[in-house]
Formats: C-alpha cells, sequence, structure tokens
C-alpha cells in the first residue's frame, strides 16, 4: 500500500460513551485540522510522541476532572503526566515491553501508579 505523496496528517478518534450532555465538547474553537510544532527528534521520548500543549488541550476541552483517559499506545507518557497535572483518571499500556519496563523504571517514583498496571496488555488477547 504504497502512495506517491507524504502523508501529512494523522487521525484521531473520540471515543465516548452515549452522552448525557450534548455540551461535552467545550471548546467549539477546534477545527478538524490542527497544526503544533513538535519536538525535534533529538528530544523525543518516543519516537511518535505527540505535542504535549495538544495533548492536554484535547484532554481539558473533551473531559472533566475525575474522568478515565485511556491510552493504548502510552509510549512516552505524555498523556498520563498531562492526566495527573489536570486530575484525570490514566490507564495505559504499550505494544513494546520495553516502553513500560523504561517507564516503570526511571518514572515511576514520581508518578502514582497502581501496583496492578499490566506490562503489556497485548499479551492478554
Amino acid at each position: 500500500m504504497g502512495s506517491w505523496l507524504r502523508s501529512q496528517a494523522e487521525f484521531a478518534f473520540l471515543l465516548q460513551k452515549q452522552p448525557t450532555n450534548s455540551k461535552l465538547f467545550r471548546n467549539r474553537s477546534f477545527g478538524n485540522v490542527w497544526s503544533e510544532n513538535s519536538l525535534p527528534t533529538s528530544q523525543r521520548k518516543h519516537p511518535h510522541q505527540k505535542p504535549r500543549e495538544l495533548i492536554k488541550a484535547l484532554i481539558v476541552a473533551t473531559t472533566n476532572q475525575g474522568d478515565l483517559i485511556l491510552d493504548p499506545c502510552a509510549g512516552s507518557f505524555i498523556v498520563l503526566e498531562v492526566c495527573q497535572e489536570t486530575n484525570r483518571e490514566f490507564l495505559g499500556c504499550d505494544l513494546t515491553y520495553s516502553e513500560m519496563a523504561e517507564f516503570r523504571k526511571t518514572k515511576r517514583p514520581s508518578f502514582q501508579v497502581s501496583e496492578t498496571v499490566c506490562l503489556n496488555c497485548f499479551e492478554f488477547i
């Protein structure tokens, strides 16, 4: 599946239960195309790391404090950092065991992480 054109967009999915409030998405200024400056490759914690301010804006615009955020591709754990900063619950996993092990070794002391977190959620599927 190749193309002569370079892909310049990534898709995001917002999944939620049946809304009880039709105005859940409070920030109506978001369009369907966003431009954010990304970190230089040498400064990224993970090859696919998204800009922190974009992640924060999306979480704040679409969730309330105390809501649960799922990140099935947690790699750099930027979503976890934003969730703790904005008082949201976090559940994350990553396909790459080394990313999860590195997180537990380096970041875990500074975050409140449950002992029952599975290192590789996909090994149970």
